[in-house]
């Protein structure tokens, strides 16, 4: 297995790809970014519903081996930054990670705690939660970063109907198709330019 500094990679099986297709083993190594916020708190609930979900389907049989990998406010709490390269580097070895929410900053202020997502004008304790290891300088969205990084271009989100799940549309039965977003480019790309702009590049004042 590689070595990391901070990312200890389980015991299981590395998930492969061969010929274009994924080899899973029974007991696949899965990264998992819990995120920050509300984020620390619903990742660990879902990973035990995946778990039970998993032992449930295959009669205890396979069973995920859960890696963690650090952004956001664990990668600043180990590395001192919210989007470290090592975490990228794991993501790429183990093929499959599942993560949950990261805060994102929005307005003008230099500064947002990654506990509570309050955003401040000085970096040190929080103004609002009060939590001492939490408050980043301002950065551009972690999502889009990964995105962006590992070039994660295409969000594939399936969407069909499971009989016996209750509805509210009357033909939920007939519910059966795939959404494709665009994750990379348009305003994702991060091109910016001032307020007013009519195109992008901006023209020089010379021409």
């Amino acid at each position: 297995m590689s070595q990391f500094q901070h990312v200890t990679i389980p015991k299981g099986d590395l998930i492969q790809v061969r010929d274009g297709k994924l080899q899973v083993g029974n007991h696949p190594i899965i990264g998992k970014l819990r995120g920050d916020g509300i984020g620390l708190d619903i990742f660990p609930a879902a990973e035990a519903v995946v778990d039970a979900a998993v032992d449930k389907a295959y009669g205890g049989k396979r069973k995920i081996a859960w890696c963690p990998v650090y952004c956001g406010l664990e990668g600043l709490n180990r590395y001192g930054e919210v989007l470290p390269q090592e975490s990228i580097d794991a993501i790429t070895h183990l093929k499959v990670a599942i993560k949950g929410p990261f805060t994102t900053p929005i307005g003008e202020e230099t500064h947002v705690c990654l506990h509570c997502a309050h955003q401040q004008y000085q970096g040190g304790a929080c103004e609002k939660c009060g939590k001492q290891d939490g408050v980043a300088k301002r950065f551009r969205s972690i999502n889009v970063g990964l995105r962006q990084k590992m070039d994660l271009y295409a969000c594939v989100r399936p969407v069909r109907y499971f009989e016996g799940v209750p509805a509210p549309n009357r033909y939920a039965q007939q519910v059966d198709f795939i959404l494709f977003r665009e994750n990379t480019e348009d305003v994702y790309a991060g091109h910016d330019f001032a307020s007013g702009a009519t195109r992008w590049p901006p023209r020089s004042s010379a021409t």
